[in-house]
């Protein structure tokens, strides 16, 4: 525990200098920024439930990237599978009618996890029955069909009487109860943090869990004990879409209420760095989850009391993200272990 808290600590402490450099080399007020990005998070509820409300999603695909780890396979299509997800659900609720209510909220939350568990489902089908790449093929579903998404919200399916690029708004019946109002915050953040504990547990204290974790690290090993790896690893890389499936339909049913142009913003690549800041531990994911969380919202509240330009708060997640991965990446190839472990 020692030496995982030093190595996330190391690139953590370079991250921050890196983001205290930017803000008074880019800012016309540096210490306004300083004060505006580290403690705007907690300047209001309407923030802090903000910030809360992006780290549920960041918790759902941190998660979902954690199990595709723990089967030995890469999940790069997070963005795709998010925006799938977002999209079925915002033209199912556009579809049903409004009485359906919690059971349509249901039937969409199913709709998004089957959907974003099928697209990732075609990479694993690629890899289990053709040994093609599962990182590469998912990576060009997700930069294929996100053009597709845009393209009809901004043609057939945009809401004429909206200025931004948008489906319909749902119907209020199929919105989902609000927790720290007047932020978006919603009990989606509920079920993110109940996966987590949910995953910890199956990951730690099951035979089944032991048997994946096994699979993803020591596929040998786990043949010479009777385990199918390739059964949990195509399983797990399903999973992991499931859940950035879900991730999508929560956003539309908690957060946006229709399906935007742009909609993931970024769930899927910020889910990656939080399973690996937080160790590929689902315990840990959800903190990473709540960090970068943390950092979009200061970069946001940075952006609203100073001159902190949007370039300069993308500039510091980027940064984040660079020492974080370089330093779990690197490590991993020096010691020689597959990422996974």
């Amino acid at each position: 525990m020692k030496k995982s808290f030093s190595s996330i600590l190391l690139p953590l402490i370079f991250a921050f200098g890196t983001v205290i450099l930017l803000l008074i080399l880019g800012s016309s007020d540096p210490w306004a920024s300083i004060q505006a990005f580290f403690l705007g998070p907690f300047r209001n509820l309407y923030f802090f439930g903000n910030m809360l409300d992006s780290a549920t999603y960041i918790m759902l695909t941190g998660l979902g990237i954690l199990l595709a780890f723990k089967g030995g396979s890469f999940n790069l299509g997070g963005e795709g599978q998010v925006y799938t997800g977002a999209f079925v659900t915002a033209l199912f609720l556009g579809w049903i009618p409004s009485a359906t209510g919690n059971l349509g909220v249901g039937l969409a939350l199913v709709l998004g996890i089957c959907t974003g568990g099928t697209l990732a489902g075609i990479s694993a089908l690629l890899r289990r029955y053709l040994g093609v790449n599962d990182l590469i093929s998912s990576y060009l579903l997700s930069l294929g069909i996100i053009p597709f998404y845009d393209s009809l919200i901004a043609g057939p399916l945009r809401d004429p009487s909206s200025n931004l690029l948008t489906t319909p708004e749902i119907d209020r019946a199929f919105w989902l109860p609000k927790i720290l109002v007047p932020s978006n915050a919603h009990i989606g953040l509920f079920v993110a943090l109940g996966l987590g504990g949910f995953f910890f547990w199956l990951l730690q204290g099951t035979r089944r869990g032991f048997e994946l974790r096994l699979s993803g690290s020591n596929p040998l090993a786990a043949q010479l004990v009777g385990v199918s790896a390739s059964t949990y690893s195509f399983v797990a890389f399903i999973s992991s879409g499931a859940l950035h499936g879900l991730a999508g339909s929560l956003a539309v049913t908690g957060t946006y209420h229709a399906a935007l142009v742009g909609v993931t913003s970024g769930f899927g690549w910020n889910g990656i760095a939080a399973a690996l800041i937080g160790r590929n531990h689902p315990l840990g994911t959800l903190l990473g989850a709540l960090f970068f969380a943390y950092l979009q919202t200061g970069a946001r509240t940075a952006m609203i009391y100073t001159r902190f330009s949007t370039e300069l708060a993308i500039l510091v997640q980027g940064f984040v993200f660079l020492f974080i991965t370089a330093q779990v990446f690197g490590k991993k190839q020096i010691r020689g272990r597959s990422l996974h472990d």
